[in-house]
């Protein structure tokens, strides 16, 4: 379980985030939205401890994150960042890195990582690219091979900034699906989605987050029931017939 306890954070001594207190547990995702500049990247980096708090804790498993090195919270929590520069490496390579936590002195991958890599390169439907250079890439196949550096790091929680940028819908619907899967299999995954409907779709749980704070929280159902959505966004969300997927209703 993440547990954020008044969280606030945000960079050079300057809070983007104040005050957020939240629960994530595994076998769900959490869908966290909001308008451009509400925190959620923010929220985070300051989760997998990349960037200091200025006030409140997080706790991973029970454990205050500020107990742990580097190495033990990437071991515990992958974090896919929204944009990254293009490495001078293979996709193979790339993916592989997502295995470099777990490594000891001489910090030589074993079998046992190749294999990992693969299995995600697999999952990813993109083990034919594993000797291309990712320079040769589309923006669309390089976030593949990010998420599949993700899933290679085999931790209990996934972070996800924005995973589906670049992919076109076949592949967003995917990787909601593999996500859902993720979360069936035991895991934690906390998601920033722009796409209100899809995050609806697809979450367990919905983080509503406005000028650096938690609006509200709860199920995609309850939240669209309320007035969240029209109060923050400006537009309304609501159920399809059958129950199962979300749409933007047009007023």
């Amino acid at each position: 379980m993440i547990e954020l306890k008044n969280l606030s954070a945000g960079y050079g001594g300057n809070p983007v985030i104040r005050g957020i207190s939240a629960v994530f547990v595994p076998g769900e995702v959490v869908g966290v939205i909001g308008p451009n500049g509400a925190g959620k990247s923010t929220l985070l980096k300051a989760i997998r401890g990349m960037i200091p708090s200025l006030g409140g804790e997080v706790y991973l498993d029970g454990e205050h994150i500020a107990a742990m090195g580097r190495s033990e919270l990437a071991r515990r929590a992958a974090y896919l960042s929204q944009a990254r520069r293009c490495p001078d490496m293979t996709v193979e390579q790339t993916v592989l890195h997502g295995r470099f936590p777990h490594l000891r002195y001489p910090h030589t991958y074993r079998d046992a990582d190749r294999r990992m890599a693969r299995a995600a390169m697999e999952k990813m439907d993109i083990l034919a690219l594993a000797g291309r250079p990712m320079s040769t890439l589309s923006g669309g196949m390089r976030q593949k091979v990010y998420i599949a550096m993700a899933l290679a790091q085999d931790t209990p929680y996934i972070l996800f900034d924005e995973p589906t940028v670049h992919l076109d819908i076949t592949y967003q619907l995917a990787l909601m699906r593999m996500m859902r899967t993720l979360a069936g299999e035991g895991r934690g995954i906390v998601a920033v989605m722009h796409d209100l409907p899809m995050a609806m779709t697809f979450s367990d749980r919905i983080l509503v987050m406005q000028d650096g704070g938690a609006v509200c929280m709860g199920r995609p159902e309850e939240i669209c029931r309320g007035d969240v959505i029209p109060r923050v966004f400006g537009v309304t969300v609501e159920r399809f017939p059958d129950g199962k997927e979300y749409r933007y209703r047009m007023e």
